[in-house]
């Protein structure tokens, strides 16, 4: 009987074998009380950028957009850097198995405890996700290597340290299979952290090679069951060739993964 899309209390009674009744507490307690969110529809778009305003407006006018604007509060959004899970190893994981789509978009500091905590369970519930982030290099000077990546993205290894690990604008990004409806993209801003790899030969498909004067090699991947999407770039800033990564939200969503309205 909860109230969807409005505040709630949890009230708890035991009663024993005798019939013994305790008295009844409330959760939370008298001073507070839940807001239930009803979804909105199957997806949820995961903003994982620090000091993203800008990302999530082009996330959100993108989205606003799919499908001749059918998507149109049609999806929730959900900022995890300013949002405070209780026991977020249980609570995390069931919020987004309210969903069946999940975009999740981030900078080189992701929420790695959080990927590699949800990803799999999600994906095995039968949930899909598409991740948009980049990665420090894998080196002894940052926290992220590639047995973490591993955990969640099919990647086999990265490719070697650049001495520049930053693109600038106008780099290609340019699709493998150039029979794919996939569409080609290119940096619109100076990109940092980028960090091309080997997908996974046995469990992914390379998606798009990135071509540029400071880094080149494969930066995009789809599993084989076309449940998990990952491109280790921000992809608000990859609509150098205007309105493309529309194109490609579309192309991931409606027609690799399957979303339905």
């Amino acid at each position: 009987n909860l109230q969807l899309d409005a505040n709630n209390r949890i009230y708890l009674q035991a009663v024993d074998i005798s019939g013994a009744k305790s008295d009844i507490i409330a959760l939370p307690d008298t001073s507070r009380e839940w807001f239930v969110k009803k979804p909105k529809g199957k997806l949820l778009i995961v903003d994982n950028f620090i000091s993203g305003a800008s990302a999530q407006t082009f996330y959100v006018q993108t989205f606003n957009s799919l499908n001749n604007g059918t998507m149109t509060d049609k999806y929730d959004v959900l900022d995890i850097e300013n949002t405070t899970f209780p026991y977020e190893n249980v609570t995390f994981i069931e919020t987004l198995k309210l969903f069946d789509f999940v975009f999740w978009y981030s900078n080189e500091t992701p929420s790695l405890d959080l990927t590699n905590l949800v990803t799999q369970n999600y994906i095995n519930q039968g949930g899909k996700i598409a991740y948009s982030l980049t990665f420090k290099d894998s080196s002894l000077s940052y926290s992220y290597d590639l047995a973490t990546i591993q955990n969640f993205v099919p990647i086999e290894k990265f490719d070697q340290a650049q001495p520049l690990s930053f693109i600038l604008p106008g780099a290609n990004i340019l699709k493998k299979d150039q029979n794919s409806s996939y569409p080609n993209l290119k940096t619109a801003t100076t990109v940092g952290f980028v960090r091309t790899f080997v997908p996974n030969s046995a469990s992914a498909s390379g998606v798009y090679d990135l071509s540029s004067n400071q880094v080149n090699g494969s930066i995009a991947l789809m599993d084989n069951s076309k449940s998990l999407f990952f491109i280790g770039l921000p992809l608000h800033q990859c609509d150098g060739n205007a309105g493309n990564v529309k194109l490609l939200l579309e192309k991931i969503f409606f027609e690799e993964f399957g979303l339905t309205l």
